[in-house]
């Protein structure tokens, strides 16, 4: 918590220095496609999640070459006499992006530490999918040798369910840690209600639930069951999505994926059953 209060004054000391360095050094004149390319590059790194994967060249080079090649076009000084001030304003954008990269990375490290703490209040983790994809394959190989049946569930907490259960305060985290806290209860809940055979798996942001020797024509129980508990003890609406072996295919990816599709195309469809059919005006 103190870096990463550090790395935000550093932040934002920075930023009030930047926006203002005009008026305190007054021979200093910042391009105005600078302060475009400082504000891009903090913005991308701390809004965008997946920024950590983007290469820092990359990050500050993209901007700082559209600064540079703004002021040819617009016909600013940019080479001789105006060198120093080019490399300041280069530097600038990498320094911002150095700082702001820091910040997100004490940023995404307070968010996982809060996710454990409260994952631990609601409940036991699923294990990660990695961990527990050996053990479903096993199962399928199972099932192929014997020609028994299987059935496989990807279960999500249902977007609008969770925006309910939230304060307005908390919306930004929606997508992550409440996902996470929602998926934890609810494998509490599946450890209780399922067979001990049953596999349950973390995958991204749902559960894949692998339900042995259940054929596609008893799984509908266990999915209203599933839905009826979940309901009932944590006020949450599932999106369900469910393949069977081999009725829906015949390899565990292509279970796992149309699972999941079925489970994305699960909002989709209830908008759909709840929006009012349109009035037909009498001719």
């Amino acid at each position: 918590m103190t870096k990463l209060r550090f790395w935000f004054l550093v932040f934002i000391v920075w930023l009030v220095f930047l926006f203002n360095v005009e008026r305190l050094m007054k021979p200093v004149d910042i391009s105005k496609y600078t302060y475009v390319a400082i504000a891009v590059v903090a913005l991308v790194v701390m809004l965008y999640p997946g920024s950590r994967r983007i290469p820092f060249w990359v990050l500050v080079g993209v901007p700082s070459v559209f600064l540079v090649a703004m002021q040819i076009l617009m016909r600013e000084p940019v080479f001789g006499a105006s060198l120093p001030v080019t490399i300041t304003e280069i530097c600038s954008v990498v320094l911002t992006g150095l700082f702001a990269r820091e910040l997100n990375r004490h940023f995404s490290e307070f968010e996982e530490a809060v996710s454990r703490i409260v994952l631990n209040y609601a409940g036991t983790p699923p294990p990660p999918f990695a961990e527990e994809q050996g053990v479903m394959y096993q199962e399928l190989k199972r099932a192929r040798l014997y020609k028994r049946p299987l059935s496989v569930l990807v279960i999500k907490p249902h977007p609008n369910s969770l925006q309910q259960q939230l304060p307005q305060i908390l919306q930004t985290y929606r997508d992550g840690l409440v996902n996470h806290i929602a998926i934890a209860g609810i494998t509490r809940l599946l450890d209780r209600e399922l067979f001990e055979t049953d596999v349950i798996a973390h995958y991204r942001d749902s559960l894949v639930v692998m339900l042995p020797e259940l054929d596609a024509a008893h799984v509908d129980k266990v999915i209203s069951k599933i839905q009826q508990v979940v309901k009932q003890q944590m006020a949450l609406d599932l999106d369900i999505g469910v393949a069977a072996y081999p009725n829906d295919a015949n390899t565990f990816e292509n279970l796992l994926n149309t699972a999941r599709q079925r489970a994305d195309a699960m909002p989709a469809e209830a908008e759909e059953t709840s929006s009012p059919a349109p009035v037909v005006q009498p001719t």
